[in-house]
């Protein structure tokens, strides 16, 4: 089992504004990702015209009993807010939704890679899924099934000319790992929060404000970074049928490590646009599923599903396939 190194971490984190000195920090020991804090993300009323977003924000001493604190006593270093950029439509079958949130840091440090990792904590979570506080629109509580139903992808807007979901590269943020890459992050979790609580192997990685095609990296001071959040519904036929999903939250670690890689998600039938981000981030690997082809001009790490549900030791058989 890797040794979770936090200490320089939890100083960075809460180092005062006033520092000049910029240093770019990188995980300890290894290049597993590191824990910055925790993220909650809100969508509202998902399955309507007027979907509406809502972030909160807490740090790794608060944990996630400090996300439902309405004043933090010790903020993120890397904080998460809301922006008015989101969106959401259907098609034939699904209801896609996506929202691009604003990255501050506070500290004096720049974190690479920061993303929001999908977590689940036994009393937080629906069943053994990374959301929470799940509403249908006829007003009952969404179940662990249909929660697993939501899944996360890269986010899709409506073409106008066509009326087909198209990926925009500046929100296409949807990152997948392996299991073993994340194992020091699922070992804080078990060991913060009991055996039961888990990391998922998915999450969102942010760019730079300045720099949304080059680079990952976020610097010190306000809004310095976006990471564009977005996920996939079953969606009936006609629109506003009482069993849609209405209204979620979703749970996210706030990470970051030295690997800079680019994914594509269940829906892409190949890994050339995943390959053509990572080569425009200066990375090298590109991480999809065993069935997606293409990708010559990068390293491709396939993996055969990605888990969404369930731990790391009995997946649930809701999981990301293609």
């Amino acid at each position: 089992m890797k040794r979770f190194v936090l200490g320089s971490l939890m100083i960075a984190g809460l180092a005062a504004c006033g520092q000049t000195t910029t240093t770019t920090t990188t995980p300890a020991a290894d290049t597993q990702p590191v824990v910055l804090g925790f993220a909650a993300v809100t969508f509202t009323d998902v399955n309507t015209d007027h979907m509406t977003v809502s972030v909160k924000t807490s740090s790794v001493a608060d944990g996630v009993a400090g996300l439902d604190s309405q004043v933090l006593s010790r903020p993120a270093g890397i904080t998460i807010s809301q922006s008015v950029i989101r969106g959401a439509f259907q098609d034939a079958t699904n209801r896609y939704l996506y929202t691009t949130l604003d990255v501050s840091n506070s500290t004096s440090s720049t974190y690479k890679n920061v993303t929001l990792l999908g977590y689940n904590v036994p009393g937080y979570n629906v069943g053994d899924t990374s959301l929470a506080s799940a509403t249908r629109q006829d007003g009952a509580v969404v179940d662990q099934a249909q929660a697993r139903t939501i899944a996360p992808i890269n986010t899709r807007v409506e073409d106008p000319n066509t009326g087909d979901a198209t990926i925009p590269n500046l929100k296409a943020d949807f990152q997948v790992y392996s299991e073993s890459y994340i194992q020091n992050i699922t070992d804080f979790m078990n060991t913060r929060y009991g055996a039961a609580s888990t990391a998922f192997p998915f999450g969102f990685v942010a760019r730079s404000s300045t720099a949304k095609t080059t680079s990952r990296s976020i610097a010190p001071g306000s809004k310095t970074g976006q990471v564009s959040v977005a996920f996939v519904a079953p969606d009936s036929t006609p629109l506003n049928q009482g069993d849609d999903v209405r209204t979620f939250t979703w749970y996210g670690i706030i990470t970051a490590d030295a690997v800079t890689t680019a994914s594509a998600d269940s829906l892409e039938n190949t890994l050339d646009r995943a390959c053509s981000v990572v080569t425009n981030f200066g990375g090298s690997e590109v991480h999809g599923f065993n069935t997606q082809t293409g990708g010559a001009l990068c390293t491709k790490n396939t993996v055969a599903s990605a888990r969404i549900a369930g731990d790391d030791s009995a997946p649930a058989t809701a999981v990301i396939t293609h």
